[in-house]
Order: C-alpha cells, then sequence, then structure tokens
C-alpha cells in the first residue's frame, strides 16, 4: 500500500505500519470493522461507492472520523488493478487529507 499526506497525525502511526489491509482494518472501530472490510472488499467492483464515513478511535476518549472516497481501478481487462482514493479527517476543525492505494 501506499500513502501520502499527515498518515502519523490522522491515524496516529507511520505509513510503513499500514502495509496491508488488515493492519488498517486493525484501526476501525470495532462496531464498524466488518461493514467496512466489505465496503474495501474486490467483490464490490461495479456496485454504486457511496462515501463512506468511519472512525478511527485516537484514545479511549476520542476518535478521528474518516470520510473515504476509494474506488477501483481496473486494468485493460476489465479487472481490479488497484483501489485508490482519499480520506479527509477532521481534526480540531481543520481537515487533513490522507491518500492511500493498494
Amino acid at each position: 500500500m501506499a500513502w501520502d499526506g499527515d498518515v502519523v497525525g490522522t491515524l496516529g502511526c507511520a505509513p510503513g505500519d499500514l502495509d496491508h489491509i488488515e493492519k488498517v482494518l486493525a484501526l476501525v472501530r470495532p462496531a464498524e470493522r466488518l461493514f467496512m472490510r466489505r465496503y474495501w472488499s474486490i467483490e464490490r467492483y461495479g456496485r454504486d461507492y457511496a462515501t463512506r464515513q468511519f472512525r478511527v478511535p485516537l484514545d479511549a476518549a476520542a476518535a478521528h472520523t474518516l470520510i473515504d472516497t476509494s474506488r477501483p481501478i481496473v486494468d485493460a481487462d476489465g479487472k481490479v488493478a488497484v483501489i485508490a482514493g482519499a480520506w479527509q479527517a477532521d481534526a480540531n476543525g481543520a481537515p487533513h487529507p490522507v491518500q492511500a492505494a493498494s
């Protein structure tokens, strides 16, 4: 996975620590994890990709709400080659964009 933006400030860990979808899912609130796993699955290709919000806990009392705009990108054969997108977090009233591609 490739990351850009304020990953440490937004997600609380370095981009190199998020090299697999399971590690990214581990950051998502447990109550939302299964839904986001399904949302990010390759099997969704071709379905409606509405923007989705989810939360990443920062500590026991606070969490970032992230807005996910990821979409699959297909190759010449119509197969999913990569899922790319951007997340935006509102931290203290200031938006922090984070981009990822896998």
